[in-house]
């Protein structure tokens, strides 16, 4: 309805008298602007000398990164003690999702996987398979140690660099290099049988190296595995969203916190196991649950173009 149900708990900015009525909601303007809590950046970056350490002050206070370090302070507006206008940045997010590696005789691995992204960023989900040449059908591409056999492997990490001017299909959809490294065990005669493993993987787009991250995984399979004990692969894969549009959460991120929570946008084949191995995977998701709150602040106290 464009007012305050009770009173704006922001103080105000001496340098901006409207500021101080404090049922004035966003300078009697609500038709452009929103302001979801109230809340504004920290008054004491307001004594930054220019723009860019103005905005260098804010993303120090939310713990995100800028859109581009070299163009800090250029959307900033206004002057030392009345800074105004949009900040753009970067946050980031939370992924997991469940793969199958195809091991191919000395040849190649055929890499499928299906995931479950968040970006705090935006406030968006959404879900990607993973394919090649941003085609749908067409598994990514890889080498390991693994010459041949079935691994399946449920992951979780953390995904880097996502923008608050962009959706998340743009940020995180298309070609990803990968590499992992990890450990597996037991070892077979001549290093054939089944196999259980765990280890690290990490991620960079190369058309995008701010969108980046690494995960966790944990690995089941029979095969060949030509290394005892060590695992290691490498890869190119297209993360495609099947889905033409997100869910956006924005303003109503504890709905996001909650979907994080509970596994709401589940992938991971372990939710569907023994309730022992479904509370173990809990933990994860309790974690990336209460960053996402933290980044939540960041989305509704920062000006956008869009507010």
């Amino acid at each position: 309805m464009g007012r305050f149900l009770t009173r704006d708990t922001w103080g105000g900015n001496a340098n901006v008298p409207m500021s101080f009525n404090r049922w004035n909601y966003v300078g009697g303007n609500p038709v452009n602007l929103t302001d979801p809590s109230g809340q504004f950046p920290p008054i004491w970056c307001q004594a930054m000398p220019n723009k860019a350490t103005y905005e260098g002050c804010v993303d120090l206070w939310y713990g995100i990164e800028p859109i581009n370090p070299f163009q800090l302070g250029e959307n900033v507006l206004g002057d030392r003690g009345c800074y105004v206008g949009p900040i753009h940045y970067r946050a980031p997010g939370y992924v997991e999702g469940t793969g199958l590696t195809v091991a191919l005789p000395w040849i190649v691995n055929w890499m499928f996987a299906v995931e479950s992204v968040y970006d705090f960023a935006t406030m968006e989900h959404n879900y990607f398979v993973n394919g090649a040449f941003n085609t749908l059908g067409v598994p990514g591409v890889g080498e390991s140690d693994f010459i041949w056999g079935l691994n399946l492997t449920e992951y979780v990490g953390t995904v880097k660099g996502f923008a608050s001017n962009s959706d998340i299909k743009n940020d995180y959809g298309g070609a990803f290099i990968m590499g992992y490294i990890g450990i597996s065990g037991p070892p077979g005669p001549d290093q054939m049988g089944p196999s259980v493993g765990i280890g690290r993987t990490a991620f960079i787009s190369p058309t995008n190296p701010m969108i980046r991250g690494s995960s966790l995984y944990v690995s089941a399979g029979f095969g060949v595995d030509i290394l005892p004990v060590m695992d290691l692969g490498f890869g190119i894969i297209s993360t495609i969203p099947p889905r033409n549009e997100p869910n956006i959460y924005k303003y109503r991120g504890l709905n996001l916190f909650l979907d994080i929570l509970t596994g709401k946008h589940n992938v991971w084949i372990s939710d569907f196991g023994p309730r022992s191995l479904r509370n173990a995977t809990n933990g994860s998701r309790m974690i990336a649950a209460l960053k996402s709150l933290r980044y939540l602040a960041a989305w509704e106290e920062i000006p956008h173009v869009d507010q």
